[in-house]
């Protein structure tokens, strides 16, 4: 019982605890380098003391979301505001490089898996323009 009611309070000390020094270095170094198409999460990881496994399971604990997918979320929103600025009218491709994307066709794929539609379809002010161009039909977006 003793051993329960510990693990009980540990559990619940953590709940208000701290973030990870870190974990927020480690988001820190994501935020500075995400527009860069050369960037990689292993640069980041560098010269953190953690394993890279234990790190990336702090990150996920914390910002609910593993490394790549924050790096990934972080480029999508990016050049979800470049999409929607009306000027100046960009193509799928700047926009890609602008938001830290090496390659477009992977950008536009990632693109329509997290927002459920393709890059050229994104519009301003609407967000996207579906099937019969209505309001109605937009995803909800984070």
């Amino acid at each position: 019982l003793e051993a329960l009611l510990g693990l009980l309070l540990l559990w619940e000390g953590r709940q208000g605890r701290r973030p990870d020094p870190q974990v927020e270095l480690l988001r820190s170094r994501i935020v500075d380098g995400f527009t860069n198409p050369a960037f990689r999460i292993e640069d980041a990881v560098d010269g953190i003391p953690y394993c890279r496994d234990y790190l990336r399971r702090c990150f996920q604990a914390e910002l609910g979301m593993t490394p790549v997918e924050y790096l990934q979320r972080l480029r999508i929103d990016h050049a979800k505001k470049l999409l929607q600025s009306s000027s100046p009218r960009r193509s799928v491709g700047e926009t890609a490089y602008l938001s830290g994307f090496a390659d477009p066709g992977y950008f536009a794929r990632l693109f329509r898996r997290l927002e459920g539609v393709p890059p050229s379809r994104f519009r301003p002010g609407l967000g996207w323009e579906g099937e019969r161009g209505r309001e109605g039909d937009s995803p909800k977006l984070p």
